[in-house]
């Protein structure tokens, strides 16, 4: 029988000697404590001394080894950094315990970890043992805490790409701290070199982005000042031509993933400004409009460049290459949609603006579902949380004005219905998509009870969709709008999720205050500990 690790012994004698002190919201931290203790003991199964050798802790895979090494080679390039000859040497013979720099596991069972899961969702038992091995090679401090370019693309390797690792708080703290080791091992300091400057400069504009997005979707204060982006100059678009997913033959031209990263950066400046529009600086309608002449400056020019570089593209690739850069197309538009959202959401003048952009962004998702391997729609959060903006956005509206203005209420209703139809099918890669589901399910119930709340409206047929507004994704266990009540049943019970045992399932009035922010926000990170707990 495994024993359990120190850890979880000073964990549970902590909780001891703090219980009988212990009162009110802090009895959350405890519950954190102990939620971890578990997952740490479940994990190793046994003591782990870092001054033996681990063969024996790490699942080897063999017959795999030299493949994956080569596939994580491959998919690396060329914003990853590429690990050492010996380290190399190590993954192509099956031998992780002779790597002492850690952080090039983290990388690469991160890498192989995502390939699995996206190539075959059902493979528990390969993806289960990768999943522990990236566990293991996690289980060094020194990749927290350690100023290095290696241990700082571990730690975005983990937030962004290993969906199974992280969750949204979890995510969120990745990213500051790797800004935060940025910042100490320096980006444009005199006494680096200018590879190191180089390879900083790109590190940085990667982590702006990350960190401006996700400042900018659970509502936290970026990591990085706004000033460092005027600061240091972006790469230019020659510099990153070489990132290529979708490779054309040779000699055949590829820009679009140079163009596209390019301008996520210069969004990330746009994002910065955005930030400090509605959070440091008082409410202002010149400001707010100066922002979204920026914001659409930005979004105009970026479309010009990537339709015109999917045009030259497009008759070089596979019909999956280019369903992929199309797929690019449509979420920066879906970004360009929330940015404007938030920027509005607040501003009696722009409200119609708002409502309008809320619906189509929401009849964008039919085309958003995609595999974790997916190179162009972004990290799963801004996936899962960012269309609930305008969910909320439409969910208001309908409790305010559905009873007066039942036509504009059916449009803004046939639009949210596209939410949990879309988390059911994400339902399917990541385990909270199946959860946040419910919740949606919930409130749309809720939503659609004020549209449809007599008799005579249940058997009124609602008037044309707007322009704006798509069919909506359905399954066989989903209704459109215009059915009852006890229809949208299914709703709470697709995938296997059993809704009395996921948090806000029940009725929209009984959900706790704080759930919400004071802007109508919704609290990503409250939802995660009521999740959780």
């Amino acid at each position: 029988m495994a024993t359990k690790s120190h850890i979880v012994d000073d964990i549970e004698a902590t909780h001891q000697q703090l219980e009988a002190k212990t009162l009110g919201s802090q009895q959350h931290a405890l519950g954190a404590l102990s939620r971890l203790s578990e997952a740490y003991e479940s994990t190793w199964q046994d003591d782990f001394d870092p001054s033996r050798p681990v063969e024996n802790d790490y699942f080897l895979f063999e017959s795999q080894a030299a493949q994956w090494t080569e596939k994580g080679l491959q998919m690396g390039k060329p914003m990853m950094l590429l690990p050492p000859p010996a380290v190399v040497e190590s993954l192509r013979a099956a031998e992780p315990y002779k790597v002492e720099e850690r952080a090039w596991l983290v990388l690469f069972y991160g890498v192989i970890l995502t390939a699995v899961r996206a190539k075959d969702p059902s493979d528990d038992f390969t993806s289960t043992r990768l999943k522990h091995n990236l566990w293991l090679a996690f289980n060094d401090v020194r990749i927290l805490l350690e100023p290095n370019d290696v241990n700082i693309q571990a730690l975005m390797m983990l937030a962004c790409h290993v969906e199974d690792f992280t969750s949204p708080s979890l995510c969120w703290m990745l990213v500051n701290n790797a800004c935060r080791l940025l910042q100490n091992a320096g980006i444009t300091d005199r006494r680096l070199g200018p590879q190191v400057k180089y390879r900083r400069r790109k590190t940085f504009w990667a982590l702006n982005m990350l960190d401006k997005t996700l400042a900018l979707t659970f509502g936290r204060p970026p990591t990085f000042h706004r000033a460092l982006a005027r600061e240091i100059e972006p790469p230019p678009v020659i510099e990153l031509m070489e990132y290529k997913p979708h490779r054309p033959p040779d000699g055949m031209p590829s820009s679009f993933g140079a163009h596209h990263f390019h301008h996520l950066f210069l969004l990330s400046r746009v994002m910065g400004g955005i930030w400090h529009c509605l959070y440091e600086e008082d409410y202002n309608i010149h400001t707010i409009k100066q922002q979204r002449k920026e914001l659409d400056n930005w979004y105009f020019e970026a479309m010009r460049v990537l339709e015109a570089a999917l045009l030259v593209e497009k008759p070089f690739l596979s019909e999956a290459s280019v369903r992929s850069l199309e797929l690019g197309l449509r979420t920066m538009h879906s970004g360009y949609l929330y940015l404007s959202i938030l920027l509005t959401r607040t501003c009696p003048e722009l409200r119609n603006d708002c409502v309008l952009q809320s619906r189509e962004m929401l009849c964008l998702l039919e085309d958003m579902v995609a595999h974790s391997e997916e190179v162009y729609n972004g990290i799963i959060w801004t996936l899962l949380c960012w269309p609930f903006t305008p969910f909320l956005t439409l969910f208001g509206e309908i409790l305010t004005h559905g009873a007066s203005n039942k036509r504009q209420a059916r449009q803004s209703l046939q639009a949210m219905e596209h939410l949990p139809a879309f988390l059911s099918q994400m339902g399917k890669r990541n385990a909270l998509a199946r959860q946040l589901e419910v919740t949606a399910s919930t409130l749309f119930t809720h939503a659609r009870s004020v549209v449809y709340s007599t008799a005579s409206d249940q058997g009124e047929t609602a008037g044309p969709p707007s322009a704006l507004t798509a069919t909506p994704l359905l399954n066989e266990h989903q209704q459109l709008a215009g059915a009852s009540d006890h229809d949208l049943g299914p709703f709470h019970h697709n995938n296997g999720t059993d809704a009395s045992t996921v948090p806000f399932s029940e009725d929209f009035l009984t959900w706790p205050d704080d759930l919400f922010g004071g802007d109508a926000t919704f609290d990503w990170f409250a939802w995660e500990k009521d999740f959780l707990a």
